[in-house]
């Protein structure tokens, strides 16, 4: 009796579970996964505003289907992935920030970076993880982790890869999406653009090029356009699956990636709207991203699908402006500056719009920043795979919160961006840089230059007020932040090639841009103005004497050099007596400049505090000969720039045992040029350059000795403090 009824109840147990298995099979409880991830879309890029008003780029696009969208989902208007592609799609991919995975610019050659970088004459870039990722552990210089596709795949997921994948080299596992956890893969493959968007051009195959792009063979020859294509062969996809499975299509269209070409079913009417041509053509690639869009959309509501549904759409990271486009460069992501490549928020700030029917809110804006590494651990919770499941460091964090209330969140939870690299275009914040966003303020580091940036996204989303450095508080608790998390997942920093030493980390280079403890008072003269003839009037025994000049790279050296300084309220008054016993002057060159750089002579530097960008030298030979120019980190002089030479004066005097060089600046011009503080401190740098005729040589002579092995003022260690006594 008691084994009848054990075997009753267990039959009663197996059974319930059978029918809770079926159930959830049934009534697909685990949801489907449709994920859009456009191609260089900008976050001004559609007719659905991502401002807190419609712009006229907003009202420029006709994007229904993103407007019906985003009516019946989630605005975040505050979403993020990179500067460029490949890092983009590969934080997706892995859940883990550019510093960590180290994909940090776009793939294409196996094992080789891209030539900009090589060919950069200031900067030894890194070798960064140019194969991608990899599905095979002996890749070399690739991620190996579980995609997301894996872990989908792994949970029953049917997933379908169509469009651009840009995940790995050529000839890697990388380059083909079905390696990465995909079950179907629609023409994507190594390259990141195609070679043609015209099935007529055959998608640019026959032509042997690297771009051609493959699997479409039906549609060569034909009229249609390459994003229609792929939406036809993806709508085909879903309806041939598994109906039993739930399914992962993951949309990333090759457009609005260049080459800029007119999808003809569009242009006509943005060229009747008065569109430039190029731009006509690029909103037309627009127009047809969002019909496809539509076309999915349409296809889920059909088949009963939407309530089963998460809706997700992204970009890749900011829209192209820094060529390619018409109009004026590094303005077509307005409000946002600059573009794609770029750390300001053109680059990397995106649309985003979620959907659940029946689930999300609908119709509300979200205002937490994410970043596209969130997405990894978002889309595992939203279907019950808890975080701890994953094997991997994921530097990502779940907004499955925001995605069900609708809600803001208020933590100053710290973004950051990471490109040690070179994309090969100039523009405003494209470049080797680091970034971080906490809270509304961003700070931005470029490795180059070592400048800082600070900005309040609240109140200046433009990010045209630098308050670097008035809040430095803040700037240091950012650049600190930065600095840490840098360490912590081990990223990749530039080498300097003039000096060979490794980019320094954000805090340390602002340490640095700080001034020795030496300084120097220079006294107030009052009514009294020092005729400037090379001779030292006695005026000059009111100063102080900078004795304190060494010769740092030659500790042996013996020399007598004096430094003196005075001002009033008209001019800055400076005098150096210099003992040199074979006086070197070059002659050969035609224009005094060249003569003045190649003899013995004197040299001030002044910058601004808590910067080095940009500098201004004038050095000057024991002839009076003037070399001025304006310098940039590091040692990017232009030669062109001139003080105005009737404010700046310099005479000098021969003595038995050297020279007297005397001189005078205009205060008008140290306040133009913002020298002068507002605490009446400038930061200086003093020197002397003696030329010795017989071997060639100049030995470095300086007030402050620079933190340099070899002879350099170009560097923020190597000035001091300079105050104006009242």
């Amino acid at each position: 009796m008691r084994f009848i009824l054990f075997t009753t109840i267990l039959l009663f147990l197996l059974t319930s579970c059978l029918s809770t298995k079926s159930e959830l099979v049934d009534n697909n409880k685990q949801p489907n996964i449709v994920l859009f991830l456009v191609d260089d879309l900008g976050w001004q890029d559609t007719s659905v505003p991502f401002w807190k008003e419609k712009t006229h780029l907003n009202k420029s696009y006709h994007t229904p289907n993103l407007e019906n969208l985003a009516a019946n989902g989630l605005v975040f208007t505050s979403a993020y992935a990179t500067p460029v592609c490949s890092p983009s799609r590969v934080s997706l991919m892995t859940g883990m920030n550019a510093t960590r995975h180290r994909v940090t610019n776009w793939t294409l050659h196996p094992n080789k970076m891209q030539p900009m970088e090589t060919r950069d004459s200031l900067l030894t870039y890194p070798f960064w993880n140019v194969n991608g990722i990899s599905s095979d552990a002996a890749t070399p210089y690739a991620v190996h982790v579980k995609t997301l596709a894996k872990q989908l795949q792994a949970e029953g997921y049917h997933t379908i890869h169509t469009g651009k994948a840009h995940f790995g080299a050529k000839e890697t596992p990388g380059a083909n999406p079905l390696n990465l956890g995909f079950d179907v893969n629609i023409a994507g493959h190594a390259a990141g653009a195609p070679g043609s968007y015209y099935g007529k051009e055959d998608f640019g195959n026959g032509k042997r090029s690297v771009w051609a792009v493959p699997g479409l063979e039906e549609y060569h020859d034909t009229d249609v356009f390459l994003t229609e294509a792929l939406t036809q062969k993806a709508i085909a996809t879903l309806e041939n699956r598994n109906k039993e499975q739930p399914f992962y299509l993951y949309m990333a269209y090759y457009g609005v990636h260049t080459p800029i070409m007119a999808d003809e079913r569009f242009f006509e009417k943005y060229l009747n709207n008065g569109m430039d041509t190029i731009e006509a053509k690029y909103a037309s690639m627009i127009e047809a991203m969002d019909k496809s869009v539509g076309d999915v959309m349409t296809y889920l509501n059909d088949n009963n699908l939407t309530e089963e549904t998460i809706i997700l759409f992204m970009s890749d990271n900011g829209g192209l402006s820094a060529h390619a486009r018409a109009g004026e460069k590094h303005t077509h992501n307005w409000p946002l500056k600059s573009g794609k490549g770029s750390v300001y928020e053109g680059g990397i700030r995106v649309p985003m719009i979620a959907s659940w029917k029946g689930k999300f809110p609908t119709g509300k804006r979200v205002h937490t920043p994410i970043i596209i590494e969130d997405f990894y651990p978002t889309i595992l919770e939203l279907i019950g795979i808890d975080e701890s499941q994953i094997s991997h460091q994921i530097d990502g964090e779940s907004f499955v919160e925001s995605l069900y209330s609708g809600e803001s969140t208020t933590h100053d939870r710290p973004l950051v961006w990471h490109y040690p690299n070179n994309w090969g275009v100039d523009g405003p914040g494209i470049g080797s840089y680091s970034a971080m966003r906490s809270g509304d303020f961003k700070l931005i580091y470029n490795h180059l230059s070592q400048e800082i940036e600070l900005y309040d996204l609240s109140a200046d989303i433009f990010e045209n007020n630098n308050l670097y450095p008035t809040e430095m508080e803040t700037v240091n608790r950012l650049a600190t932040m930065l600095s840490n998390y840098l360490k912590k997942t081990n990223a990749q920093l530039p080498t300097y090639k003039f000096k060979k030493k490794e980019v320094p980390y954000p805090i340390d280079a602002i340490e640095a841009l700080e001034p020795d403890a030496k300084t120097y008072r220079l006294k107030n003269i009052g009514p009294i103005a020092i005729d400037v003839d090379g001779n030292l009037e006695d005026t000059w025994d009111k100063a102080h004497t900078l004795t304190d000049i060494t010769a740092p790279w030659n500790e042996s050296m013996s020399f007598t050099n004096t430094f003196k300084a005075l001002h009033n309220e008209e001019h800055l008054y400076f005098s150096f007596v210099v003992e040199d016993d074979d006086i070197y002057l070059e002659n050969s060159y035609e224009d005094e400049e060249s003569n003045a750089v190649r003899s013995d002579r004197v040299e001030l530097f002044f910058r601004k505090p808590h910067q080095l960008s940009p500098y201004y030298a004038f050095e000057m030979d024991a002839k009076g000969r003037l070399f001025d120019s304006r310098g940039l980190f590091y040692q990017r002089i232009d030669s062109t720039w001139d003080v105005d030479k009737g404010g700046f004066t310099i005479q000098t005097s021969e003595t038995d045992t050297g020279y007297i060089l005397e001189g005078a600046i205009s205060k008008k011009i140290l306040h133009e040029l913002d020298l002068i503080n507002s605490d009446g401190s400038m930061t200086v740098g003093v020197f002397r350059g003696n030329y010795h005729s017989d071997t060639d040589e100049v030995e470095w002579i300086s007030w402050v000795k620079p933190k340099s092995s070899n002879p350099d003022f170009h560097i923020p260690s190597s000035y001091g403090k300079m105050i104006l006594e009242d």
